[in-house]
């Protein structure tokens, strides 16, 4: 039973990504689970319940990245951009792995993180916490990068911890309704970026 549970669980959330929660029927959840629609209910109480076990899942695999993050206290900016972006690298295969959408697998995880985020409160709260942890993260970095005379000390750290983050998550965006950002197009940025502001 546990092993039909977590291949609902898994079949889900591909389906919610794609068409969202109301766009999926419980026909198509259980035809994608291999079981009669019906027999969905002998696991979950309902729909719902389904969806929000995706959100939870999806919400452990947010936490668990973030936890990825150790150890970049001391390191240089330039030491720093390359670990995220190798963190980066790897939550994007792992969201492929996930959804298996294919050329459209981020249009996907950015459809599916607003809707999650507007019909759960516990997503939405993860969600921004998220961001601020980041943020910090960033500005923790240009701090010490300021402080260390690798970049530009008139610079303001709120404002190029900024640039960086929201030039990620800027581009992220746009190249989904394509063919999604490639890791190298993420990289060549960055180092833009280090370029215009190092000391």
């Amino acid at each position: 039973m546990k092993d039909t549970k977590e291949k609902i669980i898994t079949e889900s959330s591909k389906l919610f990504a794609k068409h969202g929660f109301a766009g999926t029927t419980v026909a198509e959840l259980g035809a994608a689970s291999g079981i009669a629609a019906s027999s969905l209910f002998s696991h979950f109480k309902s729909k719902e319940e389904i969806y929000e076990k995706v959100v939870d899942r999806y919400i452990a695999n947010l936490q668990s990245f973030r936890k990825k993050f150790k150890g970049y206290e001391n390191m240089t900016l330039r030491e720093f951009i390359t670990f995220y972006i190798q963190k980066v690298s790897y939550y994007m295969e792992s969201i492929e792995e996930t959804i298996q959408g294919g050329s459209k697998t981020q249009a996907q995880y950015f459809f599916f993180t607003l809707e999650s985020s507007m019909k759960k409160e516990n997503a939405k709260n993860v969600l921004l916490a998220f961001e601020k942890e980041e943020m910090v993260m960033w500005k923790q970095i240009i701090d010490h990068a300021i402080e260390k005379g690798e970049i530009n000390k008139n610079l303001n750290s709120q404002d190029i911890a900024e640039l960086f983050r929201y030039s990620y998550l800027g581009m992220a965006y746009v190249y989904s309704i394509n063919k999604g950002l490639a890791i190298k197009q993420l990289k060549q940025m960055y180092s833009n970026i280090y370029e215009m502001i190092k000391a």
